[in-house]
């Protein structure tokens, strides 16, 4: 499409709200209601919690320190995530009792009430939150921004998709000081795939904050899904909870990119496609070793070889990473599978959301995509005919200026 047919298109189908807005740092990063989650650093985890974790069952030997100061950052996670869902549930008599760590409560008493209080209907029914104004939406959370990442503008959406089920379960997260984006998509059919990708972005984001790169940060996540799942049994069984994940950081003119699953990264220049991520995909991997055509590869391309919330994960072999120098003027776009399913062609290549991603403004490029895609989803039918995907559908995109 051309930028002056795209130019019509954003302005005939603009929403009635604006979609994206400018986020204003951390001060202005407060939800709508509750608390904002994240990881919480060493010295701000309670001392009854750091003492609960003692001896390894497994092996019958003490934690060692960096142990016992992960395994409490994963469950206080659990809590604090816990703590904003009774702030919007209303329920703050019990919000004070699990968050009051000087009362009797053992830990396990407070795990075990916030969990049957999220196990509730009513909280199963919670509408996703919209939140204003952050760097960050997940678990269940509707977003839009734009944000600096440097001298290099940037901006991410996350919508719920329509016709879909109510919750969301992608995620982004803007890093500005950091230059890095993200995006988290909990697994479809798979147990609390919002939980997987709330948990993700929360955990990169503290390994990035620590100097961890970006791929060393994925595997820090994976290792804190896995430890949410093994603590909590109803994450795990034959679906245990997981998600893809992409995510990309500029040092100077380089652009690091690293990704898990079918979590789509594109580097466009002058409109065209100058780096495609490869989906971890069953049908894209048949399709790339020739053992299947482009047809039966768009059947198999929701089956995912890799994702994020496997027990042997590793940076050098499931975390696929690149370097690409970028030129003034490039934009790099990060799209889950609720997008770039509803662009792919007949030969799964995305030329025509290249084009859109390249035309106007970021903020412009972003409307129109997510129009499109929800458009598409309304009508359940691709340009080309073949059935539209409807999902939980984001974005996250930044210019590079040089």
């Amino acid at each position: 499409m051309a930028a002056k047919n795209l130019e019509q298109s954003s302005k005939s189908a603009a929403p009635k709200r604006p979609l994206l807005q400018k986020a204003r740092g951390r001060k202005a990063s407060r939800l709508e209601s509750g608390p904002t989650v994240g990881v919480r650093p060493p010295e701000k985890i309670p001392a009854s919690l750091l003492n609960f974790f003692k001896i390894d069952p497994r092996t019958q030997q003490p934690y060692k320190p960096e142990e016992k100061i992960f395994f409490s950052q994963v469950l206080m996670h659990e809590i604090d995530e816990g703590l904003r869902l009774l702030e919007r549930l209303e329920k703050r008599a019990e919000a004070k009792a699990v968050g009051n760590f000087s009362n009797q409560l053992h830990i396990t008493q407070r795990l075990e009430l916030v969990r049957n209080l999220l196990a509730s209907t009513e909280c199963a029914t919670l509408e996703p939150e919209r939140v204003r104004g952050t760097l960050k939406a997940r678990n269940n959370q509707l977003g839009a921004a734009r944000a600096n990442l440097g001298s290099h503008p940037a901006v991410a959406v996350t919508e719920v998709g329509i016709d879909y089920k109510p919750r969301n379960e992608d995620a982004f997260l803007m890093m500005p000081h950091q230059k890095t984006l993200a995006l988290a998509d909990g697994m479809g059919g798979h147990v609390a795939g919002h939980i997987a990708s709330g948990v993700a972005v929360d955990f990169f984001e503290a390994g990035v904050r620590n100097g961890m790169d970006i791929e060393r940060a994925i595997v820090f996540a994976n290792e804190a899904i896995m430890t949410r799942t093994h603590n909590d049994p109803k994450l795990g069984g034959m679906h245990p909870m997981g998600c893809t994940f992409a995510a990309v950081q500029i040092r100077h003119t380089m652009l690091k990119v690293a990704h898990v699953g079918d979590t789509k990264v594109l580097v466009l220049r002058d409109g065209e496609i100058l780096f495609e991520s490869l989906d971890h995909t069953q049908g894209q991997e048949l399709l790339r070793e020739g053992l299947v055509d482009a047809c039966t590869a768009l059947e198999l391309n929701h089956i995912l070889n890799r994702c994020i919330g496997l027990d042997s994960m590793r940076p050098d072999r499931d975390v696929d990473a690149s370097t690409l120098t970028l030129a003034p003027g490039d934009r790099v776009l990060l799209a889950t599978d609720g997008v770039t399913d509803n662009f792919f062609d007949g030969n799964l290549n995305l030329k025509e959301l290249a084009e859109l991603a390249s035309s106007g403004s970021l903020t412009q490029a972003a409307e129109v995509i997510v129009d499109q895609c929800q458009d598409r989803m309304r009508r359940g039918k691709l340009t080309d005919g073949r059935r539209a995907k409807c999902d939980n559908l984001s974005l996250a995109m930044f210019e590079f200026r040089g």
